[in-house]
């Protein structure tokens, strides 16, 4: 099991390493309108995708008893639904043109239906192995696609493909991927289609999936509602702000999220020994994500000049409010793993629903305000959602907000000082007329300095925990914390 979370961690760290350099290499040879074409077919290609892969690859993993003709039937599932969504998905592009009301987005939606087929042909390996903790093999998968796509979408950049850069690289490294899970496995499916086996996960499969549907609605509304009515040169610096304010949920949420289902899962009739699991995992994910969080929202300006350069200039407001959403986000996200291990997911269906549709409310009411309003509602109805998806899911092992606040209050209280500490820096720094690096990397060292400092007065085992956190050996010991009593 070490050696798994050890693999996971590092092919998290390395394919999101890649990801970022490759990204902003992009970010320098296309423009901003490109990116935001590309977000708009994603919109519809993210709230649809759900219907091709049907959950299948949580179902693999969550099963007690898992069959030949289980594992088959769900291929086959998956495959007959990959057409027909990607058969529909292709037919109706020029009605999701007209709805964002940019015909340019019609051939884009086009090629990538071909995604839908091909993830969902590859969905019953990935989950074959994740189930025998294979992320050996998986962290080689996931490295190998991002180096494929950012050397297609960088060498299309150059050539001057604009757009179709980034979309013949999503086509070309998902289609890679496909092929990698089949040789990791070694597992073909029987022609066999078994409706018993599908009739006893088909409750399991539906909420799995309807959940990720409406969590797609509410994380890609902003998507729509900014390509629909702002265009995509817009669009396309939100979908920068957006992706960084991701990044510390792929780095350490998502890693750490890995280890904290199936340790929740052990620990789901045992309420006292559940509550201590997750928040030690809450307090893990807090030590990363909050200085980096709020770090970035604070030096927005000189980290984006810097390294996107001032084409990118429009994006600053977004990023800095984002990034502070992201810091609540990192810690919430956290809360699906909750509904899952306690056999919750018909709530956790429900929640979604909620959530997504005021998503989106929070994101119309902002619109009148342009781009900067949009944001500001996304980072409200975020802030409201994550306090409510608290205490909805803290009621099913007995947790109150204020024992996680109790547990985050050394991290909160490093990370003002650290804030006041940059805040003050850059001011002093404006006035010597510092390049943007400067002021980037002076802000940077005195804020790493500053944390680390009060981590180590306030909370002396955070540097134990940091360790712990770290991809390699050391790694290995974050499944002991979370499983310890």
């Amino acid at each position: 099991m070490s050696s798994g979370i050890r693999w996971s961690a590092l092919g998290e760290y390395s394919t999101e390493g890649v990801i970022f350099v490759v990204y902003v290499i992009l970010a320098r040879l296309l423009a901003p309108r490109d990116f935001g074409l590309l977000a708009m077919a994603m919109v519809f290609v993210g709230m649809t995708d759900m219907f091709s892969r049907l959950g299948t690859n949580t179902i693999v993993i969550q099963q007690k008893r898992l069959t030949q003709g289980l594992l088959s039937s769900l291929f086959f599932l998956n495959l007959v639904a990959g057409i027909i969504v990607g058969g529909v998905f292709f037919l109706l592009s020029p009605l999701f043109g007209l709805l964002i009301d940019n015909p340019h987005v019609t051939p884009i939606l086009r090629v990538l239906s071909i995604t839908f087929v091909t993830s969902s042909i590859g969905s019953v390996h990935n989950g074959l192995l994740r189930r025998k903790l294979l992320f050996n093999r998986l962290a080689v998968i996931q490295l190998s696609a991002a180096l494929s796509k950012g050397a297609v979408a960088i060498y299309l950049a150059l050539a001057g493909y604009a757009v179709w850069a980034l979309v013949i690289a999503i086509l070309i490294s998902d289609l890679l991927r496909t092929a990698l899970l089949f040789f990791a496995t070694a597992w073909l499916p029987r022609l066999h289609m078994d409706w018993r086996e599908i009739k006893r996960v088909k409750s399991f499969m539906f909420n799995i999936t309807g959940f990720g549907l409406f969590n797609s609605l509410s994380t890609r509304a902003g998507n729509f509602i900014i390509g629909r009515f702002l265009g995509a040169t817009l669009l396309g610096y939100y979908s920068l702000a957006y992706r960084l304010q991701t990044l510390p949920n792929q780095y350490v949420s998502h890693v750490v999220g890995r280890v904290l289902l199936p340790s929740l899962s052990a620990a789901q009739d045992d309420d006292a020994l559940f509550r201590r699991r997750y928040l030690r995992a809450c307090a893990g994910v807090a030590l990363i994500t909050l200085p980096i969080s709020v770090g970035l929202a604070l030096v927005a300006e000189a980290f984006v000049l810097t390294v996107y350069g001032e084409k990118w200039r429009a994006a600053i407001p977004v990023i800095a409010i984002l990034s502070l959403v992201g810091a609540i986000h990192s810690i919430a996200v956290l809360s699906g793993n909750i509904f899952i291990a306690k056999g919750q997911t018909g709530l956790w269906l429900k929640w979604g629903i909620f959530s997504g549709i005021i998503s989106a409310l929070s994101l119309l009411a902002g619109l009148p305000w342009g781009l900067v309003g949009v944001t500001c509602g996304c980072a409200v109805s975020t802030v409201a959602l994550a306090c409510l998806s608290f205490i909805i899911s803290f009621r099913l092992f007995g947790l109150r907000l204020s024992g996680l606040f109790a547990v985050l209050r050394p991290y909160l209280l490093a990370t003002a000082i650290m804030g006041l500490t940059v805040i003050c820096l850059r001011g002093a720094l404006d006035k010597l007329a510092l390049p943007p690096a400067g002021i980037l990397v002076c802000c940077a060292c005195a804020g790493f300095l500053i944390y680390s400092i009060c981590m180590f007065k306030i909370r002396p085992p955070a540097f134990k925990d940091f360790i712990d956190m770290l991809p390699g050996t050391a790694f290995s010991r974050l499944r002991v914390k979370l499983t310890s009593r």
